[in-house]
């Protein structure tokens, strides 16, 4: 558990790990060099928490601290804003234990809106955004499979159901009436759409985060994703259809932080980047990899636009403008190449919002 001036919502992460059914655990909390005595809080509480504390490095240098500390078997990571449903661990470990060869296994979560909606988010994601985005770069590698209905099958091979021993962890509010669902496959090559799986719903052995090796710390972000699609280019993936996480997405939290502002360019940089060199950088007949990385350009430029960064903008879209030739490219150019300053550029770029809001299916 990595974390940074946390003291007010830490401890009720580590509440859920102590809440835990299953309890052979331990839990090492990276203090990545907090200004709020985030440490102080957790002091004495049980003898199976481990805190570190290091300078501030960022997140991918906690994580990596954590790992080279922790003992057990099979490594996961939990956010210090988040939490665990109580039978997270049970279920997860408890699928390791009964398929030997099977490398990660990961579940469903709960994102937290701000207003306190819940919405599950991997049918979200994959039911919306990524669809949207096949669909737009005429691209059929999301459709169903015939004769299917279920949207994970748009991603994942083959779903299997779980057995009874599954069905014993899980309370029945978070089962569906047709059952618990295993979904596998080989889905490296659907990363390249984005995330379908997130850091704090994976439980992976030891030896296959050995063998991928530390995250990225040049990267202020998205060394997650890096570190997601190395799991899914190296095993099989496990989906387990339950809810078993609670993203808390508070304002001011970890996700605000990189949605907007400087951080967001970064995130949408490094995206960008990472898309590249796993799907385009040996693979330039790839048309679906060149035009997936020519959109997540775009949006770093739309990102560096919001914050007048005009010659960043310029930079990416002259990559995505090669590609894609969307009307959108050719607003954001004129935004970028013709406003005179950084924030006339932050105003151009929101009047551009306001049209694509209104008039989405031209842009």
């Amino acid at each position: 558990m990595p974390t940074f001036n946390r003291r007010a919502t830490i401890r009720r992460a580590v509440d859920s790990v102590l809440a835990q059914t299953y309890q052979d655990w331990e839990l090492i909390v990276v203090d990545d060099g907090s200004t709020d005595q985030t440490a102080e809080a957790l002091r004495d509480i049980d003898p199976r928490i481990r805190i570190l504390v290091q300078a501030n490095r960022g997140a991918a240098a906690a994580r990596n601290a954590g790992i080279a500390a922790c003992r057990g078997r099979y490594i996961t990571f939990l956010d210090s804003d988040d939490e665990w449903l109580p039978h997270f661990l049970a279920l997860t470990c408890g699928f390791l234990d009964r398929h030997p060869a099977e490398m990660v296994v990961a579940t469903e979560s709960y994102d937290v809106k701000y207003d306190g909606r819940c919405a599950r988010q991997d049918v979200d994601a994959l039911t919306g955004h990524y669809v949207w985005l096949a669909r737009r770069l005429g691209s059929r590698a999301l459709d169903r499979q015939p004769g299917h209905d279920d949207d994970y099958l748009r991603v994942y091979e083959r779903v299997e159901r779980l057995g009874d021993w599954a069905a014993a962890l899980v309370p029945a509010e978070h089962r569906e009436a047709a059952g618990l669902r295993w979904y596998r496959g080989d889905i490296f090559e659907k990363y390249r759409w984005g995330y379908f799986h997130a850091l704090w719903c994976i439980v992976a052995r030891r030896e296959i985060v050995a063998a991928i090796g530390p995250f990225a710390e040049h990267r202020s972000s998205c060394n997650d994703l890096e570190f997601l699609i190395e799991l899914a280019r190296r095993a099989s993936s496990n989906l387990l259809a339950v809810p078993s996480v609670r993203k808390n997405l508070v304002r001011g939290g970890s996700a605000a932080q990189i949605s907007r502002g400087r951080a967001y360019v970064a995130f949408a940089h490094n995206f960008a980047e990472i898309i590249h060199h796993y799907y385009v950088r040996e693979r330039r007949h790839d048309a679906e990899a060149l035009n997936l990385y020519a959109f997540r350009r775009l949006e770093a430029a739309k990102a560096a636009l919001s914050c007048g960064l005009r010659g960043e903008a310029r930079a990416h879209l002259a990559v995505a403008g090669a590609t894609l030739h969307w009307p959108s490219v050719w607003m954001l150019r004129a935004v970028a190449w013709l406003s005179p300053t950084p924030s006339i550029a932050r105003l151009a770029y929101d009047a551009y919002r306001r049209l694509q809001d209104r008039f989405a299916s031209l842009i």
